[in-house]
């Protein structure tokens, strides 16, 4: 409950700061061309600053957006459950990678339509455990019970279950 309330107020913040922030960059712009429209001003007169204060806003509209992790941690953290999984292909190990992220950023779907896109390609213990281990969890963290338990039956019957 704690964790959820945190949550929402977490959101909140960040919408209001990008809301602030956007409306920083509509009014330095709209100060400008209201100068130059209305009042006669040059465009060279005020355009450094209004190109300042708009920067400013998109630089701190940019900084409220979170920075994506990079693969290699993902690599790290999910040894164990990748093990060697297209070890030797790298374009391969770099999807799975991504596919890895997209889970942790709860976007389930997504990774999903990597790994759909590696299973043909899992031919190795580790690449067969690595794919169904991952496009399981995804099905049941979107609410498909009986397709993830289908998904590690499928897993546990190509010989993957040992790993």
């Amino acid at each position: 409950m704690w964790e959820q309330t945190r949550r929402k107020d977490d959101t909140m913040k960040l919408t209001i700061i990008r809301v602030i922030a956007v409306l920083l960059i509509v009014a330095a712009i709209g100060l400008y061309a209201y100068g130059v429209l209305v009042n006669g001003d040059k465009p060279t007169d005020n355009l450094l600053r209004t190109a300042i204060i708009a920067l400013s806003g998109v630089s701190a509209l940019m900084k409220t957006f979170p920075k994506r992790r990079p693969l290699n941690q993902f690599a790290a953290a999910f040894a164990k459950e990748l093990g060697n999984a297209f070890a030797d292909d790298t374009r391969k190990r770099e999807r799975l990678l991504e596919a890895v992220r997209l889970f942790d950023e709860d976007k389930n779907r997504a990774a999903l339509k990597i790994l759909d896109d590696l299973r043909p390609d899992a031919s190795t213990r580790d690449e067969i455990y690595a794919v169904g281990l991952f496009t399981a969890l995804c099905q049941r963290d979107l609410g498909l019970t009986a397709a993830a338990i289908a998904t590690y039956e499928d897993t546990a019957a190509k010989g993957a279950e040992t790993h």
